[in-house]
């Protein structure tokens, strides 16, 4: 864990996409009051933060 506070220190998708399946295994996490948490893994929050500027027609 220290490394992370390395300046240039990352994890990379693999360790980002097992910690989302730890949170959607649990349901309180997912379900709170005021709305609901929509929960996706690295690669798809990557293609929609690339294409999400696009105009929709």
């Amino acid at each position: 864990m220290e490394c992370l506070f390395q300046p240039n220190a990352y994890l990379g998708d693999e360790v980002i996409d097992c910690y989302i399946n730890l949170i959607k295994a649990q349901k309180h996490l997912k379900c709170r009051s005021g709305g609901r948490v929509h929960i996706e893994n690295a690669f798809q929050f990557n293609f929609l933060k690339r294409d999400g500027d696009v105009e929709i027609k």
